[in-house]
């Protein structure tokens, strides 16, 4: 065999051991924009959650705008509300931090239990919309407000039981409310109304949630 066969041969095997290292050594908690928008794609909620009354931290809603109002020329005539977190991993891609979904308590000065679930935003799949849904419930009333925010930057557009009651009213059928559990269950509906002009309002149909509290950062 001639030396330039050899050296050939040589070459080629060195060559296949260093891709090979390299392969080996790559580090595992690195993600490509590609890898990161498909896992966010993946986890994104397309349907309301279920109904339950174990404490499984869930809340969704069908959200349905006022036409001719500026959240109705957003959005249309429906908005699909599922509080959902994003889980971004170890990546200097990422846009922004990972967010939770749920941050609920039971307020020990007036009992009463808050519940604020929230869609987070996805710039990742060119979603920067930012969702959230709270409610706080005493025994004898009730609070409730939606916040939409179209981008980082956007001005919020907020929602929430206001007088007269005629206009804005939700109706809360507890399937589940275990002090010592820490466990509500509830289903939903009703509507809100604008906080700033034009005071539009939206409709909220087929809500559910199913939360702990105390326990949920």
């Amino acid at each position: 065999m001639d030396m330039n066969r050899i050296y050939y041969l040589l070459f080629t095997f060195t060559a296949v051991i260093l891709l090979t290292a390299s392969s080996c050594d790559q580090d595992p908690l690195t993600t490509t924009p590609e890898e990161l928008a498909e896992q966010i794609r993946r986890n994104t909620p397309t349907a309301l959650p279920p109904i339950t009354t174990s404490g499984e931290n869930t809340m969704g809603a069908w959200i349905h705008p006022q036409p001719g109002s500026p959240l109705h020329d957003l959005e249309g005539d429906s908005i699909l509300f599922v509080a959902s977190g994003v889980d971004r991993p170890e990546t200097a891609l990422a846009t922004s931090l990972d967010c939770d979904a749920f941050n609920n308590f039971l307020f020990e000065s007036n009992q009463s239990i808050g519940v604020s679930g929230q869609y987070c935003r996805r710039p990742e799949i060119d979603d920067p919309r930012r969702l959230s849904f709270g409610i706080e419930y005493y025994q004898d009333s009730l609070q409730v407000f939606f916040r939409y925010s179209p981008s980082q930057i956007g001005q919020d557009i907020r929602y929430w039981i206001a007088p007269p009651l005629r206009e804005s009213a939700i109706t809360l059928d507890l399937l589940r409310d275990d002090r010592n559990a820490g466990v509500l269950s509830s289903e939903f509906f009703g509507s809100l109304i604008n906080r700033a002009a034009p005071h539009d309002t939206i409709k909220i149909t087929k809500g559910r949630f199913d939360v702990t509290y105390g326990t949920t950062p």
